[in-house]
């Protein structure tokens, strides 16, 4: 785990809870996934994640069996943010709800939002590094591949492209649409981000237990739903 981690104080994590905005939609398809105040930071990403009030937690997780932590250099500044998450339970261990920070002086910030998780992919094949389209830094994601013919095995479409940056303290998501792989532009773009050739920047992943997390002294929350 990162030693920026500060496991044996603050686990009251009080001083981290924060006031933040909705996710603001813009028309182009870009998602604003408001994060901390300036004002705000964090000690633990780990305490602030298994603090945080999210309702959905009971209908989407429910039992607290481990705990992921991703860090990747978003940016390229040689500076890890920090993704902690658990698998979405519909999803087996295929998908995760991922809370986001950024590393700033004296700890961390939160850069989505106090009363909601994330889906963002899989961190061991996720794309980090210039994002060509829109002349920043950045992850890359994708959907699923659809086949065009099952049975020749004819790779007509990705899914949903999708490009995650930080603006302004915030995690911003910008859906760039599916991509035709037909179209020699587009399958291009697709060998940039998800080729055999790529270059990109690693994620560093670990996963706690339940066990591992309360031998380390956290408290974990209960997010059974209350009884009929």
């Amino acid at each position: 785990m990162d030693p920026y981690f500060d496991r044996g104080r603050g686990l009251d994590n009080s001083d981290v809870l924060m006031k933040t905005r909705m996710l603001a939609l813009v028309a182009s398809g870009t998602v604003g996934i408001t994060g901390a105040s300036m004002a705000s930071r964090i000690n633990d990403p780990i305490v602030d994640y298994l603090t945080m009030n999210v309702p959905d937690r009971i209908e989407y997780i429910e039992t607290l069996d481990h705990v992921n932590c991703a860090r990747i250099d978003m940016d390229g500044d040689e500076k890890e943010e920090v993704f902690i998450g658990a698998p979405y339970k519909y999803s087996g261990s295929m998908e995760v709800l991922w809370v986001g920070y950024r590393p700033v002086e004296g700890g961390f910030e939160r850069i989505t939002p106090a009363d909601e998780d994330i889906i963002i992919g899989s961190f061991e094949d996720i794309y980090a590094g210039p994002l060509t389209e829109i002349g920043r830094e950045g992850l890359a994601t994708a959907d699923e591949i659809e086949v065009d013919n099952p049975e020749s095995g004819n790779v007509a479409k990705v899914g949903m492209l999708r490009f995650y940056y930080i603006a302004n303290g915030r995690l911003i998501q910008d859906e760039r649409g599916a991509l035709d792989l037909a179209v020699p532009e587009q399958k291009t773009t697709y060998e940039r981000y998800f080729g055999k050739d790529r270059v990109t920047r690693k994620a560093t992943i670990e996963s706690l237990s339940r066990e591992q997390l309360e031998a380390m002294g956290y408290t974990i929350p209960n997010w059974e739903p209350p009884p009929p």
